[in-house]
């Protein structure tokens, strides 16, 4: 019987760290949120690039600026089990962010037929 009462204390607690914790993750991530100026940075390229999200007839939409300042279209941008995705088809980058206080944090990976790479850290913060 003691078990059977720890077991349940032990779900149940479990339950509650889980709602707590998703709840956390939830928070901040609509399309609405993300809408504005940011800078992404990663470890090889500190200097940053631009990049705009915004609401266009319901949608998000939004623009990655290359080093030269050449707007590049963003699509598929869209929220999903606490994490932001969004892809920049033209340069074969892909991108899934979390939610980490005021900024996102998470990886790009930038696809090829003819090599793997590995995802690099970038972080996205709002710009001042």
């Amino acid at each position: 019987m003691k078990c059977a009462i720890s077991l349940l204390v032990s779900i149940v607690l479990l339950l509650a760290v889980a709602a707590a914790t998703s709840s956390g993750q939830a928070h901040g991530q609509s399309p609405g949120s993300v809408a504005g100026d940011w800078t992404l940075t990663t470890l090889s390229d500190s200097s940053g690039r631009d990049i705009n999200f915004k609401i266009e007839k319901g949608r998000l939409e939004g623009t990655y600026f290359t080093s030269r300042k050449e707007p590049k279209s963003i699509s598929n941008a869209r929220f999903s089990r606490g994490y932001f995705y969004f892809e920049v088809p033209d340069l074969q980058l892909y991108f899934e962010l979390r939610l980490v206080r005021d900024r996102y944090e998470g990886k790009m990976s930038a696809y090829s037929a003819s090599e793997k790479r590995v995802p690099e850290p970038v972080k996205m913060s709002r710009k001042r």
